[in-house]
């Protein structure tokens, strides 16, 4: 079956704004791939915001495990995400288990 990743729920996010982007696309599930999360987000699509204040359509990296990163995007009702575990996306209430280690905000295209 064919299902969608973290980076895929932000990628389904961004076509929603008309933009187009080529998500990160070389990575595993577990690994060193924090320099490659992060360059994305080195377009001017996108500023990195430092302050913790989420706001709806904001972008998150979160670090989940030891080598383990999970992108989520945050909404007025929680943050939106591949859940592994459940095989789909799902709707996880805030604030999250996890550390977030980048922010990022969507400027438009």
């Amino acid at each position: 079956s064919v299902g969608m990743d973290c980076v895929g729920v932000v990628g389904a996010c961004l076509a929603a704004t008309g933009g187009v982007f080529d998500v990160p696309s070389r990575y595993r599930l577990r690994g060193d791939y924090d320099a490659l999360a992060r360059s994305f987000f080195a377009d001017a699509s996108f500023v990195p915001v430092h302050d913790h204040a989420w706001q709806a359509g904001d972008i998150i990296l979160v670090r989940i495990g030891a080598r383990q990163l999970h992108f989520a995007v945050i909404t007025i009702d929680g943050a939106v995400h591949a859940h592994m575990g459940l095989g789909r996306v799902v709707l996880t209430p805030l604030p999250l288990m996890w550390v977030t280690i980048g922010h990022w905000r969507f400027q438009g295209v």
